[in-house]
């Protein structure tokens, strides 16, 4: 079982961060399932309330407990890399632009493979 108990100061940062209007809604969830389980709220049941799994709060619970409330906030960066950047699709824009040639979407995945070693989905 996961015991939360915060001090008069965490609590007071809780509450601040939870009405700070900078605060993102995902983490505002967060903090509320951190209030809930201060106040003697279970897993199932802060679960039961945010309509996610137990495993997915027992995350963030845990979270908090190591790390604190910057446990709680989004992680930047977590995913795959967006391959296909700004720059490169203004390239693309270029390239295709020139007058006296058409490039098909077939001919700019297989430019985007030889030149930079990825490819799109070609169904797009």
């Amino acid at each position: 079982m996961i015991q939360v108990v915060l001090t008069e100061s965490q609590v007071s940062r809780l509450t601040q961060l939870r009405r700070d209007a900078k605060t993102r809604p995902r983490t505002r969830d967060r903090l509320e399932m951190v209030r809930l389980a201060n106040l003697g709220w279970n897993i199932p049941k802060i679960a039961q309330h945010f309509e996610m799994t137990e495993s997915r709060v027992r995350h963030w619970i845990k979270s908090f407990l190591s790390e604190g409330f910057d446990g709680l906030k989004d992680r930047g960066g977590v995913g795959p890399k967006r391959r296909l950047t700004a720059p490169l699709v203004a390239q693309i824009r270029e390239m295709t632009m020139q007058e006296g040639r058409t490039w098909t979407t077939v001919q700019i995945n297989d430019w985007l493979l030889e030149q930079h070693g990825f490819s799109m989905n070609r169904r797009y």
